[in-house]
């Protein structure tokens, strides 16, 4: 199940509630992308869309795929999404298995996916080893979302990965975010807003989102001061700090760095669609 990936040695109770964290941090995927959109079951998997806004990756995503019988079924799944997707005016097929799906995994091959793993990190159920001189500043009003969409423009990449049109990418933040399921944070470093970063929670874990580092105040350690500020707000609330990463990226040796320790991966593939 790790997949390669280097997961530290644990006694058994701590490997069932990492395990049992890392369940909900799958969850935690499904429930943000299913926030303010439209879900559409495509009898194999869900897709999360919001209308109007389907130009950006964020816009539509498939989800919860199941396991196919056979090849021939698997292959007419992914056509069948991918008429959904361009249904919805989305021209780039995102299909997340959330777990090892062999068959649906050929077919994809065999249509031309590309593939990106993004480990589940997990943190230990202590207070942060470090004290950082970053703080979290909750962002309570629209305005405050107006200057977040100023400081993500400043990215041509978003936190997904994905090259994205800012304002529609801040529209879809603010759409998720008055759901009250998603809060929203201003980085802040000795009164300068470095970034910003979100969480969601669950019953056993704050859940990491998106966390954007001004360019201006990369290589600093503000990253990891973020993760270590939520992992404390985790820890007083009884909960562990978890997210997603994807290996040889910032964010990556960012939780590594901080303390946090992968577990497992999910699997995003993805194909550029023609009309």
């Amino acid at each position: 199940m790790s997949r390669g990936i280097d997961v530290p040695v644990q006694t058994p109770a701590e490997k069932e509630i990492r395990e049992t964290c890392t369940v909900e941090l799958l969850k935690t995927d499904v429930r943000y992308f299913e926030l303010a959109s439209k879900t559409t079951d495509l009898h194999g998997a869900h897709m999360y869309w919001s209308p109007g806004r389907t130009s950006i990756p964020l816009g539509c995503v498939i989800l919860q795929v199941e396991e196919p019988e056979t090849s021939a079924q698997a292959l007419g799944w992914v056509s069948r999404f991918e008429d959904a997707i361009l249904q919805v005016d989305c021209s780039l097929s995102r299909i997340y298995l959330q777990e090892p799906n062999p068959v649906m995994e050929l077919a994809l091959i065999r249509a031309g996916y590309e593939q990106q793993a993004e480990v589940a990190f997990v943190g230990p159920a202590t207070p942060p080893p470090t004290d950082t001189s970053v703080t979290l500043e909750q962002m309570k009003t629209e305005a405050d979302l107006d200057r977040m969409a100023e400081i993500d423009a400043e990215i041509p990449v978003g936190p997904d990965g994905h090259a994205v049109d800012n304002e529609t990418w801040s529209e879809i933040i603010r759409q998720k975010w008055r759901t009250g399921e998603l809060s929203l944070y201003f980085i802040v470093d000795r009164d300068d807003i470095c970034g910003t970063v979100g969480a969601m929670n669950a019953e056993h874990i704050l859940r990491l989102k998106n966390l954007v580092v001004r360019p201006s105040h990369r290589t600093k350690g503000v990253g990891r001061g973020a993760t270590l500020a939520l992992w404390k707000l985790a820890f007083e609330s009884g909960k562990r700090l978890a997210t997603f990463a994807a290996p040889g990226g910032g964010g990556y040796a960012t939780y590594k760095s901080a303390g946090l320790d992968p577990t497992k991966p999910q699997v995003e593939w993805c194909r550029k669609l023609t009309v």
